[in-house]
């Protein structure tokens, strides 16, 4: 979709018909998902913070719904997760992974801290969680420090969408893609 306006809609709408889909009992969206061969990455700058040059240059970076953590059991370990209150127009947030905490805030807390999602920026978002480590690739990618946005505040133009459910595989399949053409039938 060409704009944000248009992509925040379709994740809306994505979301609500997934979720109503038969078999299916939770539904997240996701810019990039956990353990595939995708990945978007961001320079991310910690405000105070003096870039390590031998540090990683490059932070995972993911929009995801705020249903993303719960649905694939990643938990919060401090702070808190998104809630529907963190929408376009609010105060813009990011949940930090334990990884990311521990190599940009070695000697405290990251909640309450800012942070750019590019050097060029001149927005902050401010870091209202602390996430469990994600598994992105079995032999590379372990605990990689990974940064997320909610999505209605940075829809992204590529969407994954994840879910959970009971009964038949395939039959939840159809109902998912069922419910993405409903949303937009030029969609395959």
């Amino acid at each position: 979709y060409p704009d944000v306006a248009t992509r925040r809609q379709f994740i809306t709408r994505l979301m609500a018909e997934a979720t109503s889909a038969p078999g299916i009992t939770e539904v997240t969206s996701t810019s990039t998902s956990p353990a595939t061969s995708s990945n978007e990455r961001r320079r991310v700058v910690a405000e105070g913070r003096v870039p390590d040059p031998d540090g990683p240059g490059y932070i995972n970076y993911r929009a995801v719904s705020e249903t993303f953590h719960s649905v694939l059991r990643i938990p919060i370990l401090q702070g808190r997760g998104f809630t529907p209150q963190d929408r376009d127009g609010s105060q813009l947030v990011a949940i930090v992974s334990d990884s990311l905490a521990r190599l940009y805030w070695p000697d405290g807390s990251p909640l309450g801290r800012r942070v750019k999602l590019s050097p060029t920026s001149t927005e902050w978002a401010t870091v209202v969680g602390i996430s469990g480590n994600v598994l992105d690739d079995w032999l590379t990618s372990r605990n990689a420090p990974t940064i997320y946005v909610p999505v209605q505040q940075r829809p992204s133009p590529e969407v994954h969408l994840l879910a959970r459910g009971h009964g038949d595989v395939a039959a939840r399949i159809a109902a998912l893609r069922a419910a993405v053409r409903h949303v937009d039938p030029a969609l395959p």
